[in-house]
């Protein structure tokens, strides 16, 4: 099990680097009420460690979020801190990514709900408790086999206009504060 951001399997440049056994490809249904939309998830396999993990890949209503891949062991650990019956943020998954947008745990929470490890607090859309066990969730994840061919991307592809202006935004993000607490990548999506 991993459990720091300095191992080396586990780095944001090494993960990122790493092409893993994609398993499954799926969506989720964003939490938010007032941005709805879904965002679409893989999980994998570490081609050496054999390590399955999950990464956030698309929103295809905007919101910033990390791409970094997240062992399932690490889910597996936070979620065993939570307990069973206390309703909790989405904040609380936060740790998990060392990314730092601030929709990371929003959109993860999304994931785990979609994926069964979490379940909704009745009236409280931002509010969840814990659902299946992590570890029966990791066992059928386990079970996958590869898939042959990743699905091809939900999102339209961009125009030339789409592009300028993306190349521009890009440019301006440069000249961010790095030490500013607001960062290019924290657009709030408010579904924490």
């Amino acid at each position: 099990m991993i459990t720091n951001k300095t191992d080396a399997v586990t780095s944001t440049q090494e993960v990122t680097a790493i092409e893993f056994i994609l398993l499954k490809q799926a969506t989720a249904p964003k939490l938010s009420p007032k941005t709805p939309g879904s965002l679409t998830y893989q999980i994998g396999k570490h081609p050496e460690s054999n390590a399955l993990a999950l990464r956030m890949l698309e929103s295809d209503s905007g919101g910033y979020f990390s791409k970094e891949w997240v062992e399932l062991e690490s889910i597996k650990s936070l979620l065993d801190t939570l307990e069973a019956d206390k309703p909790f943020k989405s904040s609380a998954l936060r740790n998990l990514f060392s990314g730092g947008s601030s929709n990371n745990a929003g959109f993860c929470a999304a994931v785990f709900r979609a994926e069964g490890v979490l379940a909704a607090v009745p009236d409280k859309a931002f509010l969840h408790l814990k659902g299946h066990p992590v570890d029966d969730w990791i066992a059928e994840v386990g079970k996958l086999k590869p898939m042959k061919t990743p699905p091809k991307s939900s999102k339209p592809k961009p125009n030339a206009s789409t592009k300028a202006k993306s190349a521009q935004a890009k440019t301006e993000s440069l000249f961010t504060d790095s030490d500013s607490p607001i960062s290019a990548d924290t657009k709030p999506e408010n579904d924490i």
